[in-house]
């Protein structure tokens, strides 16, 4: 079976951002017949012309990663928070948090609902600091009630 590679940031395993992008990279790998070999670092050998999805945050930790996987051969493609001090040569798919909250509460509220929660903000994170503003404005946006 034809393979693909995921390496993700050591301080990141435990974040539920890298088991959901984790989960979808199986999932997609799946429906094409591909499997997933998880990676720790780049020290594995025989990567030449593989692909190889980096998942991280710190620029010095996405930097290092890549300049490693593409000198063993390797094609890297990344999923990240932010393009800052992203590595050239390097496909990115790049979140868009604000997009997507607003995506999700367009789809609930042309579905017909209109009392959506966002459970869990930790207002001490950035990220959901931005997620609890994208929220309130797109629950603006549909005239849907906050509360």
């Amino acid at each position: 079976m034809e393979k693909i590679y995921f390496c993700g940031e050591e301080a990141y395993l435990q974040s539920s951002w890298h088991e959901e992008a984790l989960n979808g990279v199986i999932q997609a790998a799946k429906r094409r017949g591909l499997d997933v070999v998880i990676l720790r670092d780049s020290q594995e050998a025989g990567l030449d012309g593989e692909n190889v999805i980096l998942l991280g945050f710190s620029a010095s930790w996405i930097a290092r990663q890549t300049a490693a996987f593409q000198k063993l051969g390797a094609r890297v493609m990344l999923i990240c928070m932010e393009e800052d001090g992203i590595p050239d040569r390097v496909h990115i798919v790049e979140l868009d948090r604000v997009r997507a909250i607003r995506d999700v509460m367009g789809r609930l509220h042309g579905a017909g609902r209109d009392r959506i929660c966002l459970f869990g903000p930790d207002l001490g994170s950035v990220s959901d600091r931005e997620r609890v503003t994208a929220f309130r404005k797109a629950a603006e946006e549909f005239s849907l009630p906050l509360g």
